[in-house]
């Protein structure tokens, strides 16, 4: 999980505020999925965030589909918090755990990619 949460905060526009690699139970059935959640300084990036990941498990990089949710991290806390974690369902935890990895693997490259599709649909509108 660290490598992830190194790569969501290199990004520059998210900051890791909490992680789970999962976790099985003792007859070996998965009690916590894994999760990072993390706050976002705009909701922008966290669509192109989740169409990454999207993008990932149509080349077939991850076992599961994955989501980006909105959650918060403290009841006192007014600030919205993210988080990426497996679409309920999924209950392999080593799969997860290599679909992890990568994700660190991966997402610099492909959030770079999904801002460069964006910024060429808006340049078009930007000249009128």
């Amino acid at each position: 999980m660290a490598p992830l949460a190194f790569e969501i905060k290199k990004l520059g526009v998210f900051t890791p505020c909490w992680s789970c690699e999962g976790h099985n139970d003792a007859e070996g059935l998965m009690r916590n999925a894994p999760a990072v959640w993390f706050y976002a300084h705009s909701v922008t990036h966290v669509r192109i965030l989740g169409d990454a990941i999207a993008d990932m498990l149509y080349d077939k990089r991850l076992s599961s589909p994955w989501q980006v949710r909105l959650t918060f991290s403290d009841p006192d806390n007014l600030s919205a918090a993210f988080s990426l974690e497996p679409v309920p369902g999924a209950s392999n935890l080593s799969a997860l755990q290599l679909d992890l990895t990568h994700i660190a693997e991966d997402i610099d490259w492909r959030v770079s990619s999904r801002i460069a599709v964006l910024k060429r649909a808006i340049a078009p509108h930007e000249r009128a």
